[in-house]
């Protein structure tokens, strides 16, 4: 039997000239009226205009440079209409988030194209057997019980309550202050990344909805005992890539109503785990302090890395190169993925970087939609990054690299080797068994 690939390339428009032309002879009336008004609304208008450019180059919904800049863009509309007070952005910091959009959608251009001829598509088949799988499933589920074990202790006793989950998450940002180790071993430790993983790729490769629904309860207990968003993002934009990356037609019309429940399903987790994770929701104004929450935590870093740009001196005083809360007014600590880089490297470090994570990321989208899935695992496993760009920086997370690195290396090139020894094995002795003489 034929197999059928994960998706094929969607075709690219030859021209899209009048998609430019439009906007072109809108930019002097909008630039006059943004002008009048304010720099975030001509932040807004130019990073429309390169989500628009970026979606009419790819007609994906899922090409980076198209999603990087439909999230900013995001960011910065919520930002234009915060019901609440927030200092305003300078046009300086709104020039550098636009300049950088556009590094970032440049070296995505780079990267999908086909660079070598003649290349060779690496595990384009799915595998006949998922055994390497099951023993990789049977992994997590044996590590579960040990990280119940230890977030319990963590907590101090365990209860069916949110109490729990505070108390838990209380635990852990303590441990994170005084540098004390949080889990009992690195087994423990690495579960969620492992497990999630694990997930990943049962819903890649695997077509038994059991294992897959194992795979998934595994993943969403060490989650929530883990206390943060990060690792249920994690899992769950992954999950909607893979969702996303399966099917035949990624345009925007095909799309939007499965990119409608995506959004309403992120929103309302993030309630959710804010709801449950933080002692100031637990009043009777729980709702609308999550809406308060929720925009707090979408325009703040905005914001935050806006306060930074104008105060770097009086922020990097002496040896105090960690980040502080900063004022704007409300109290805030994130300030984008661009923070890191700018303040080690100034803003053409942080441009240029943006070219190479924009490569990567198209370098990854092009293999990936060919039917590699090595680049499939490490593509989904960077929308993470992309996705939460505007919060703070997860392509610098060396550690979790190297996990994900080591796994994929473990499962592409050792466990999916033990198929055709267990088959041959199975073979040879049927056909003794045949063979043996009445």
């Amino acid at each position: 039997m034929k197999p059928r690939p994960i998706a094929y390339e969607c075709g690219r428009p030859i021209n899209y000239s009048i998609t430019v032309l439009v906007y072109g002879f809108a930019v002097p009336a909008c630039a006059c009226i943004a002008f009048a008004i304010s720099p975030i609304a001509v932040m807004c208008y130019l990073l429309s205009l390169l989500t628009v450019i970026n979606y009419r180059m790819s007609r994906d919904v899922l090409y980076p440079a198209f999603v990087f800049c439909a999230i900013w863009l995001i960011a910065a509309t919520v930002y234009l209409l915060c019901p609440f007070e927030i200092d305003p952005l300078t046009w300086t910091t709104c020039a550098f988030f636009v300049f950088g959009a556009l590094c970032f959608s440049l070296g995505c251009i780079l990267g999908d194209r086909a660079l070598i001829t003649n290349r060779n598509r690496w595990f384009i088949q799915e595998t006949t057997n998922s055994l390497p799988r099951r023993l990789l499933l049977i992994y997590s589920c044996l590590t579960l019980p040990l990280f119940v074990r230890d977030t319990i202790r963590l907590a101090g006793g365990f209860s069916f309550s949110p109490q729990f989950i505070i108390s838990a998450r209380d635990a852990i940002i303590a441990t994170n202050i005084s540098g004390e180790a949080r889990y009992s071993s690195m087994l423990v430790s690495t579960a969620p990344m492992v497990s999630i993983l694990c997930a990943w790729l049962l819903l890649i490769e695997d077509k038994s909805r059991i294992l897959k629904g194992i795979a998934v309860t595994v993943v969403f207990i060490m989650c929530l005992l883990s206390t943060g968003r990060n690792m249920f993002l994690q899992f769950l934009i992954g999950w909607i890539v893979i969702v996303f990356l399966r099917a035949q037609d990624r345009s925007f019309a095909a799309m939007k109503k499965k990119g409608l429940v995506v959004l309403i399903s992120v929103v309302a987790l993030l309630s959710v785990l804010s709801l449950i994770t933080k002692q100031a929701t637990q009043g009777d104004n729980a709702l609308q302090v999550t809406g308060t929450m929720t925009v707090e935590y979408i325009a703040g870093p905005l914001a935050a890395f806006n306060f930074e740009m104008n105060h770097f001196s009086e922020m990097y005083q002496g040896d105090d190169q960690s980040k502080s809360f900063v004022r704007v007014p409300f109290p805030t600590n994130v300030f984008t993925f661009y923070q890191d880089y700018y303040t080690n490297w100034g803003a053409s470090g942080c441009f240029l970087a943006l070219l190479v994570v924009g490569f990567v990321h198209g370098r990854l989208f092009y293999t990936s939609i060919h039917g590699n899935r090595v680049a499939v695992l490490f593509m989904i496993y960077l929308y993470y990054a992309l996705a939460l760009s505007i919060f703070s920086d997860a392509y610098s997370l060396a550690s979790r690299h190297v996990e994900v690195i080591g796994y994929a290396v473990f499962y592409f090139w050792v466990l999916r080797n033990i198929p055709r020894v267990s088959l041959h094995i199975e073979l040879f002795k049927y056909d003794l068994r045949v063979n043996r003489p009445s």
